[in-house]
This record gives C-alpha cells, structure tokens and sequence, in this order.
C-alpha cells in the first residue's frame, strides 16, 4: 500500500529509485514509527538521488523498532508504501523504478532479484555481515544449544541462497571492509563504503581537539568512553573488568559509558562492589547528534570497544569523526578499517587485561593518542554522510546507466 506521495514527485517515473530498509515499521497514531538511522538515510539519498526515491517498509512490531520515534508520512519528502511483513512485495509497487535498492541480510529480500529480474529492473543489494557473523551473534544469542545449532543451520542455508541471489543481481553495496572482501569475490561490482551518521558539520573541529591534546599533555586522567547497547554481543559485560584492570595498574582515568541493556543493572552492582564509582559513569541513553558527539569531541581520549563480532558498526567511523581514536578487541570490521587508517589499535579479543595493558601503554606514552586523533578524524573526513551517500547513489546510477546501455 503506498501511504504518501509528495506532489512534486507526481507522475515523475524518470530515474525512480526503489528502497526496501531491512528494518520493518510500525502503525502510530497519525502516522509510522521508523527507526531513525533509516529515515535519516533515506532523506540523505533524496537530497541526492535525480530523481523520486521510495521505501517499502514491511510491517513489523514497535518493540523491534531499538532507536526509532512516530512519523507523519506527509513529512518526509519520500515516497512510503507499507506491505505486510510475510508477504511478496507487489508488482504495483516495483513496475515504475528504474532501480532497487534491497537488504542483502534479509532473507525476505532474496525473492527480489527473480522478481526485478522478471519486471527487467536492475537490483543492487546491501550487504553487511558475513556468515561468520551471523553465527557469532547466534552463539551468544543465550538460547539452548539445540536452538542454537538449528539456527546455525538455518543461517549456513540462508547464506548459500544468498550467495546464488547476489549472482544475479546488478551489484552489490558492502559496508565495511570484510564484506566487501568476501563478497567481492563472488560479483564483479561491488561498492565499499563505510556507515556513518556524522556530517561535515559535525566532525570535530580543531579547536576542541587541541583543547583536549592540552589535557592529554598536561597528564590529567584519561577520559575513556564506549557507548552501544550494554549487551553480551557488544563487549559491555567487558568493560568493567578492564576498568577493574587499570584501577589495579594505578591508571588514572575516568569511564562514561552510555547506553541501556540487559547488563546494565548487574554493571551498576559490580561498579559499587569493586569500589570504582569514582572512576566509572553509567550515563544511559542520549541522543547522538545534540549530546553524545559533543560530549565525544569535547572530552573523550580513548574509546573502549569490546564487540565480539566482526560486523560493519557505525560506531567505529562516528568516533573517528569525533576526533577519538579507538582501543577494539581484534576483528575483521575494524581490522580493515585500521588498514586504511592509523586511528586505534586492537587487542587479542576476549581479553580484558589485554585491553588495560594498551590503555596502560598509551597513558605513558600520550602523543601516540595524539597522533592518532589526528588520523581518526581525517580518515572520518573524506567519508562523511554527505560523502558517503554521495559515493553511493553515483554508483547506482553507473549501475543504471550500464545495465540501460545493454538493454538498449
């Protein structure tokens, strides 16, 4: 069902862009609850995109929803059609793009290609994770060993349906680095780029950085940070034993973390058992753009991410951009991304006293810090979200141009 069709985009078929965000919606009153990361990119591609942009949300529940807000439809200056979430999406809804631009990760997507095939439409897919990936977050998922096998198996299924739906599709958008390497092999055209909320506008600027490079060399204490759902798959149940690990090597520091979770109530215990409510502030959520950035380019040295999984986290590029290097625990996403800039460093993963010997290590020797601030943040400058989109909706077009130079 198409919802909304704003008047200046009436009866323009040229250069349609089709849209199907992996990330399902919900009813509200008077309008749709959307996850926010999706509507802002959406509004991205229109201010790029030569032409109407449409999204075709399926239904799903609000609680899946994580970071999202009720929005009038009318509002948005895209097209928005919502299809139920177990059904096909309708020919009517497909027949007028001149392109689509589908989630690679989800499986409700794959039935698009032989579909866009049919209707003689080029498809591109976004992918992010690999089946790696995907069987790591199953494995800390907590669900029984017998359910965690059979998803297991579900997941290997899936990934081999995928890979036979990427083989016909016109392209692929990879985000982050191991995926583009792994699927990179199987498609000759696939687009890298790296996920990121962060505008030119706000990336840190040079006066807040060399405001805080003053403290670094003046040798106060340390100002650490992570931010992210305080979950098992994110590290967060590591944090505080690395804090526990610089308390126990004299580091003098101070840890905010904010975000909420399944762990954040046992954290807050183990903050009072082990004595370092002086050193360490839950902070919960805040808003990204007007509290968290700010407070990351103002104040933070050091960024602690304990993530287990190798996926393409925006987290790694918005700390960039705020001019904050990154300690990680060793995977393919950041790996690739230390590759291309000398902006963290990462440690054997699982490994908290690992993590603390690093943090340790750059106390002692600060301009490592410095330095490395610096290449953060210009690494975070060439792919900002207006870069970014930019990059990628220029692809879209090659693709559409290409695939209309063969038909015709």
């Amino acid at each position: 069902m198409l919802i909304n069709r704003p008047q200046d985009m009436a009866g323009d078929k040229a250069r349609r862009l089709v849209v199907t965000p992996s990330i399902s919606a919900a009813r509200a009153d008077g309008g749709l609850f959307l996850d926010d990361k999706v509507v802002s990119g959406l509004i991205e591609s229109c201010r790029t995109w030569p032409g109407p942009v449409r999204a075709i949300f399926r239904e799903g529940p609000r609680s899946a929803i994580v970071f999202g807000q009720p929005y009038d439809p009318a509002m948005l200056g895209f097209e928005l059609a919502l299809v139920d979430a177990g059904a096909p999406i309708p020919d009517a809804l497909l027949a007028d793009a001149d392109i689509i631009l589908a989630a690679g990760d989800s499986h409700h997507d794959f039935p698009l290609q032989a579909q866009a095939q049919r209707l003689g439409i080029p498809i591109v897919y976004i992918i992010e994770n690999l089946i790696r990936t995907r069987l790591q977050i199953i494995g800390v998922s907590g669900a029984s060993a017998w359910q965690r096998m059979k998803s297991s198996l579900w997941a290997i299924g899936s990934e081999i349906q995928r890979r036979r739906v990427f083989r016909g599709a016109a392209a692929l958008q990879a985000n982050g680095t191991p995926a583009a390497d792994v699927y990179g092999r199987a498609h000759a055209d696939v687009l890298c780029y790296f996920d990121t909320r962060l505008s030119r506008s706000m990336m840190c600027g040079e006066q807040a950085m060399d405001k805080r490079f003053q403290r670094l060399r003046a040798g106060l204490p340390l100002r650490l940070a992570f931010s992210g759902r305080l979950e098992p798959l994110k590290g967060a149940d590591h944090l505080i034993p690395v804090a526990r690990e610089l308390a126990a090597r004299n580091v003098a520091f101070h840890l905010d973390i904010f975000g909420t979770g399944s762990l954040e109530n046992g954290m807050r215990a183990a903050i009072e058992k082990d004595g370092l409510s002086e050193s360490v502030t839950l902070h919960g959520s805040v808003d990204f753009e007007t509290r968290l950035a700010p407070i990351m380019c103002d104040e933070i040295d050091l960024f602690l991410c304990c993530h287990r999984q190798s996926d393409p986290s925006c987290t790694y590029l918005e700390t960039f951009g705020c001019g904050v290097p990154i300690v990680a625990y060793r995977n393919r996403a950041f790996d690739g991304m230390l590759a291309l800039a000398s902006g963290g460093w990462s440690v054997p993963a699982d490994d908290p006293a690992a993590m603390a010997v690093r943090v340790a290590a750059l106390n002692d020797d600060r301009e490592q810090l410095v330095a490395a601030a610096i290449a953060a943040r210009d690494f975070a400058g060439q792919h900002d979200v207006e870069a970014t989109f930019a990059a990628r909706m220029a692809h879209l077009l090659a693709v559409l141009d290409r695939t209309s130079a063969r038909a015709g």
